[in-house]
């Protein structure tokens, strides 16, 4: 297990390939069938027309990945779908053969109407890395469309690229919605989406407060410069709320939160049913908004100045990754990952007779 904080190098050599490797047959992932398990000798995926093979580096586990575990969206395969990897073969697009890549995770059909007018992430046939129908990023190598990857600048270390995705949807709330300012703003939960939410919210410079209920969390949040309460000294009502805690109770706080005319905004999706405070809503006219993935630029932009910040002595985002596990510690991470206090583990996916 890596310190907690501390950049992640893969200690890999660069890959200069010009030419497709020898196929490698079988590899180690992570699996969850009926139970989370890790496998010696996963079939290795082959990319199809248009795709990418990519050697994996780092991958993140969220709450999805934890979700899924418990029974969520019915998914059998390999977990994970924040990652950051080197690109091995690309026949599509063969500059990217040696780069650092990390990737969107929604894979539409590219025939339906969402798909022809750019919603292909609300494709009705999507598959969705390591969630739907596709293996993920908790392997040795994966799959993805070479239009799905982005290049992760110099600047930026592994361990910070693997936050790409989670940071990616929290910069769409700031894409879709006004935040001004003037705007006052609070995210409801400190854990990791919780923390990354601020972040995107906090480059508005509107009025940001984040209420958690873990005092370290809280003072990992602090320190970026952001305001933290514990629930019960939270004061006042807000233009925006936005639900991280994924929670009935988190979801009814944020619509007593929320100002007359203001919205919420839910950054998670809810475990369990929730009855709502209807009432509340009609008569407050409050408008409630989901959001999901997001914009890969603005993250990959937004850690490129922070990164170059922290080589001039600035903060960096160390202080989100909790700590770093080998792949085959996989169970035990998991069991870490949701633990109180914790906020990113990543696994660090080591890759035995490559090429």
């Amino acid at each position: 297990m890596t310190k907690a904080g501390k950049a992640f190098s893969s200690g890999l050599p660069p890959i200069t390939l010009k030419k497709p490797p020898e196929r490698i047959f079988s590899m180690k992932a992570v699996v969850f069938d009926k139970g989370l398990k890790i496998v010696e000798d996963h079939p290795v995926p082959v990319p199809a027309a248009g795709e990418a093979l990519l050697r994996v580096i780092l991958a993140g586990i969220c709450a999805t990945d934890m979700e899924i575990t418990k029974g969520y969206m019915g998914f059998t395969g390999v977990l994970g779908h924040e990652f950051v990897a080197t690109v091995i073969e690309c026949r599509a697009k063969p500059e990217l053969i040696g780069r650092r890549v990390t990737g969107e995770i929604n894979i539409g059909c590219n025939n339906c109407e969402l798909c022809r007018s750019g919603l292909s992430n609300h494709c009705p046939n999507r598959n969705v890395l390591g969630i739907l129908g596709r293996d993920g990023a908790m392997a040795q190598y994966l799959t993805l469309p070479a239009g799905n990857l982005h290049i992760v600048p110099d600047s930026v270390s592994e361990s910070e690229a693997a936050l790409t995705e989670p940071l990616a949807a929290a910069f769409q709330i700031t894409r879709e919605h006004e935040i001004t300012p003037s705007s006052s703003v609070c995210v409801l939960g400190g854990g990791r989406l919780g923390a990354m939410a601020a972040l995107a919210i906090n480059e508005t410079g509107c009025k940001l407060i984040v209420c958690g209920r873990n005092a370290e969390k809280n003072k990992i949040i602090n320190g970026f410069g952001i305001k933290t309460t514990l629930p019960e000294e939270l004061e006042g009502r807000f233009d925006y709320v936005v639900e991280c805690t994924g929670t009935p109770v988190g979801l009814n706080h944020a619509i007593r939160l929320t100002k007359p005319k203001g919205t919420i905004i839910l950054k998670t999706t809810v475990a369990k049913p929730a009855p709502l405070d209807l009432n509340n809503i009609v008569i407050n006219e409050l408008k409630i908004s989901g959001s999901r993935c997001g914009p890969f630029k603005l993250a990959l932009d937004f850690l490129d100045k922070y990164s170059r910040g922290h080589a001039e002595g600035h903060k960096g985002l160390g202080s989100l990754i909790s700590a770093v596990y080998p792949l085959k510690d996989a169970v035990r991470a998991f069991d870490r990952a949701g633990s109180k206090g914790t906020m990113k583990i990543l696994l660090e996916v080591k890759n035995d007779g490559l090429v």
